[in-house]
């Protein structure tokens, strides 16, 4: 065979390779550009991951129905979109309970007072995901995102077409819903005791009219809050992270 044809065989399979990886990793919180610091390191990354795929890409391509290059390009970074969103499920679990447990001890005020001047992701927020992201990377995470990625290409071969139909949006609107209940189910503890000490707060300033309960609040609330998830939640996190397949959020075939 030509070296030429052989080179660009080899060329258009990294393409089409990065073609998915590329969207999942964009979702996934340890190769934000503020972790790894800028997009060469994470495109180094990902290309690493990508050798190990080749073989499979090689055994698949040969079979792809006779398609443009570039519709196949697309195609395959619709899968990494959707797949990236899927696997992200678990990491924007923890995005939402730190963004209510920021609301909820008034943190994000300013967001409510006025949304203009507000910021896109509060700082509790921000440190559970990457504290969530961390844990899970350090209980073997990376094997973890391989495997599902190996299950994508096993659900979405490169040989086969892509329809987004009715059964798969199901599956990923059960996921939005899978995510938004665990978040409400793992916060709720918060969420409880800071709705108690309002009350409390409440109460007293009833009876002692000179306190600020306002000013009180923002910084009882805090640190109850915190109190609170050093006793339920960092153990319950990091069981949960030990044992989770991120293979088990992809949509089925």
């Amino acid at each position: 065979m030509n070296v030429y044809v052989l080179y660009h065989e080899y060329i258009l399979l990294i393409v089409i390779g990065m073609a998915r990886l590329l969207p999942i990793t964009f979702f996934l919180p340890w190769f934000n550009s503020q972790v790894l610091g800028g997009m060469l390191a994470k495109n180094v990354i990902t290309c690493f991951m990508l050798l190990g795929f080749l073989p499979l890409l090689s055994v698949q391509f040969p079979l792809a129905p006779a398609a443009p290059p570039l519709v196949i390009i697309v195609r395959e970074a619709i899968i990494g979109l959707l797949c990236g969103i899927c696997l992200s499920v678990p990491f924007w679990t923890a995005l939402v309970i730190g963004e209510v447990i920021d609301n909820q001890r008034g943190a994000t005020i300013s967001s409510t007072m006025n949304p203009g001047i507000g910021v896109e992701t509060s700082v509790f927020a921000s440190f559970m995901n990457y504290f969530y992201g961390a844990t899970f990377m350090l209980s073997g995470g990376m094997v973890t995102l391989c495997e599902a990625i190996k299950k994508s290409y096993q659900i979405f071969p490169v040989a086969q077409s892509f329809h987004f139909d009715k059964a798969l949006a199901l599956q990923v609107i059960h996921l939005v819903n899978e995510l938004m209940l665990k978040a409400l189910i793992l916060v709720g503890p918060v969420v409880v005791a800071l709705f108690v000490t309002e009350c409390a707060l409440g109460l007293l300033s009833r009876f002692a009219s000179q306190l600020n309960a306002f000013s009180v609040a923002l910084t009882l609330k805090s640190v109850i809050a915190i109190f609170v998830l050093l006793i339920y939640l960092t153990p319950l996190l990091i069981s949960q992270l030990t044992g989770l397949r991120l293979s088990d959020f992809l949509p089925k075939s």
